[in-house]
């Protein structure tokens, strides 16, 4: 039995060293990892990995996606970047400008009275939320087309295999709210039907 133990502690040993270590980034003078609402800012799925790397005394963060560093980023409220394992995306604030970045690609760019939040990825389609801070209104963004505005927007849906999508909004009438779900074939659940 202590033959098979150590024959297995040997070979357990033998693989943990045949692992290529490579040195992908170096973090600068008042750089770390960030952590953030107790979560390290590692995300690792079979595309890659991505690291969010904040510098503590400018404020601002950096991230690291598959060997490739996107820089300087500065929104006050961090929103970690997406991985799956076909696509990633990352949203975030540069200067006075909202990003989106997706597959290494900015896809849209807005000022800073847009503010882009809640990123989602499924295989074939990408989401996002664009709050316009002077019209108090929320558009939804789905693989680049604008759907919107909503006053009251409760949530959006991706299905997981990407063919379909969903908003969920609410309409105030009066004394009573009005609580509705529009497909993307255009079809709306609610009562009543508008």
């Amino acid at each position: 039995m202590k033959n098979v133990l150590a024959l297995l502690l040997f070979f357990c040993g033998h693989s943990l060293l045949a692992q290529n270590k490579e040195t992908v980034y170096t973090l600068q003078n008042d750089e770390q990892i960030a952590v953030y609402e107790s979560a390290l800012g590692v995300y690792q799925s079979r595309l890659g990995f991505a690291v969010v790397i904040e510098n503590t005394k400018k404020n601002t963060r950096k991230y690291c996606v598959n060997k490739t560093i996107y820089e300087t980023f500065n929104r006050k409220s961090i929103e970690h970047p997406i991985i799956t394992n076909e696509h990633w995306g990352i949203v975030d604030t540069r200067a006075d400008s909202n990003l989106v970045i997706f597959d290494g690609y900015r896809v849209a760019k807005y000022p800073n009275t847009k503010r882009t939040f809640d990123l989602r990825i499924t295989k074939r389609l990408y989401g996002y939320i664009v709050y316009d801070e002077p019209s108090a209104e929320y558009n939804v963004i789905v693989n680049g087309f604008t759907y919107g505005p909503y006053v009251n927007l409760l949530n959006y849906y991706l299905s997981p295999d990407g063919t379909n999508w969903a908003v969920s909004y609410y309409e105030n009438v009066g004394t009573h709210y009005n609580y509705y779900v529009r497909f993307n074939d255009k079809k709306l659940l609610g009562y009543p039907n508008p």
